[in-house]
């Protein structure tokens, strides 16, 4: 849609290819930023969680990436 606007309002066809070498061109050097809202939460939880809820977690990851391996 898009396209076809710009192609009727401007006369210019886009090239994808020249669009997605565009588009890498500027995405060099891009680091996306951490949200520092959930590390913070993370860490809070790592911290004040008590023993038996770390451990109940623990097991739940461990089990989730042992499945995701078997497929």
């Amino acid at each position: 849609m898009l396209r076809t606007c710009i192609n009727i309002k401007q006369n210019t066809d886009i090239k994808y290819r020249k669009l997605i070498a565009f588009l890498k061109r500027q995405a060099s050097g891009y680091k996306p930023k951490k949200s520092l809202t959930f590390e913070r939460g993370v860490n809070k939880f790592l911290a004040e969680a008590p023993n038996e809820v770390l451990s109940f977690y623990e097991g739940c990851l461990i089990i989730c990436s042992l499945w995701r391996l078997s497929l």
